[in-house]
């Protein structure tokens, strides 16, 4: 029996993320291209011919933000035109997202929470049909929880780089779903609350 303060090692914990993640990518990409499109994954395929034409159609109110039309058109540049290949942003997004989410696990100084948050999203239903499906959902969640990831390595450290980080990869977000500013919204109250907390400590120790 090991002792009571046993830890496993952070290899472990790397090899097990690794499982994980291929028990995420099984029910995502298998039957990627078994249903047909829908009316809205349609409207994803005419945004992505028209390639960078697509921010018209996203500013005319008709539908979202391009960037999900410039990747699915990056792809559709590279394999033939499938029901798969206009699925495949959205399916590797989901399953990145399973990593990403330990990730932020570890770096809160809980990587056993992080695994099985990761081993949850990974079996969830609801995270796997939208992983499956030619819209920006996958997306906006992948880049939503990269950039709070940023944002918390940017405030626990004194490096400067997380910031931009967050920085770029909340740029990017705003470009996937309007959604996306009700999180740099919450952000931006989360970072106000911290540099008060930081402002207060730095007058209470200088007192």
């Amino acid at each position: 029996m090991p002792p009571a303060n046993y830890q496993r090692p952070p290899r472990f914990h790397f090899l097990a993320a690794v499982a994980i993640t291929l028990l995420a990518a099984i029910p995502r990409l298998l039957f990627l291209g078994h249903d047909s499109l829908w009316f809205d994954e349609i409207m994803t395929r005419h945004g992505a011919v028209q390639g960078l034409a697509a921010d018209v159609t996203a500013l005319s109110g008709r539908d979202h933000l391009p960037l999900l039309y410039w990747l699915t058109a990056a792809v559709l540049r590279l394999l033939p035109e499938h029901a798969i290949t206009l699925r495949l942003p959205s399916a590797l997004a989901g399953v990145l997202t399973v990593p990403l989410l330990f990730a932020y696990g570890r770096a809160l100084g809980r990587p056993r929470a992080g695994l099985w948050a990761a081993f949850l999203l990974a079996l969830l239903p609801f995270h796997v049909r939208y992983s499956q499906e030619a819209r920006h959902y996958a997306l906006l969640l992948f880049f939503s929880l990269l950039a709070s990831y940023w944002l918390y390595r940017a405030m626990s450290g004194r490096r400067g780089w997380p910031w931009v980080a967050f920085g770029a990869v909340t740029a990017v977000n705003l470009l996937i779903h309007y959604s996306a500013w009700l999180l740099l919204v919450a952000h931006g109250l989360l970072g106000a609350a911290w540099l008060a907390a930081a402002c207060l400590l730095y007058t209470s120790r200088c007192v």
